[in-house]
């Protein structure tokens, strides 16, 4: 008949090296937890509230936009939703006006800041319509990516004024990506290769749509909506 088996006992030696490794852990473990609490704490006593834009100044507005502890500090989707509110208040007339003033007044700097934190609205963007796109079944791709074109020119061609001298991108021309090889290198910097490879059919079929409208007959059809 087999002996049992009897756990060896912890020497007093062993007991106090196990008590102190687990008093150490839960030390550890306690200051990781304040240093991170402290951090999130720090962050939101020293991030700024956004200035409201039914009252504020444009030089209020811009200051905010360019500050390393407002605009870039909002999430994602809060800065989308506040550049939507940002561009019904200043759309026209003089507020337009005054806007662009105040964003060419921005030092370097200050539309570093902004540019980076814009750029990450347009990330966001770009993977959520390349995840859109993905699920659909390919009779439905084409004129998803014809919205997707339509919706971004509007865009575009709203920011810019329909080229007037109070166009919103015109500040930021020395600072914005011009030829295809920059946008490209600039989608690298932002996205994992996961990432990449994800949006890459959208982006394709994207590339392929407008260089079939460079057929002056296929862009009048896409202008005129069919």
């Amino acid at each position: 008949m087999s002996k049992s088996y009897k756990k060896p006992k912890k020497s007093r030696k062993q007991a106090i090296m196990s008590d102190k490794t687990k008093k150490t852990s839960l030390v550890l473990v306690l200051g990781i937890a304040v240093l991170a609490g402290g951090f999130w704490t720090y962050r939101q006593l020293t991030t700024l509230s956004p200035p409201d834009l039914n009252t504020s100044k444009s030089d209020d507005v811009t200051q905010y936009l360019g500050n390393v502890r407002g605009f870039s500090r909002l999430p994602v989707a809060r800065r989308e939703t506040y550049l939507n509110q940002l561009y019904q208040r200043y759309s026209s007339g003089q507020p337009r006006a005054d806007l662009n003033r105040s964003l060419r007044r921005m030092t370097a700097g200050e539309r570093m800041v902004f540019l980076n934190a814009f750029a990450e609205v347009g990330r966001v963007q770009l993977l959520r319509q390349a995840n859109e796109f993905n699920k659909l079944a390919p009779s439905q791709r084409a004129s998803f990516v014809d919205k997707a074109i339509r919706d971004f020119e509007g865009t575009k061609g709203s920011l810019n004024g329909a080229g007037r001298g109070d166009s919103f991108g015109n500040p930021f021309s020395g600072d914005l990506p011009t030829s295809s090889d920059e946008i490209s290198k600039r989608l690298v910097s932002m996205t994992s290769p996961s990432q990449r490879a994800h949006a890459k059919p959208f982006v394709d079929a994207v590339a392929q749509r407008y260089k079939d409208l460079e057929d002056p007959s296929e862009r009048r059809r896409f202008d005129a909506g069919s």
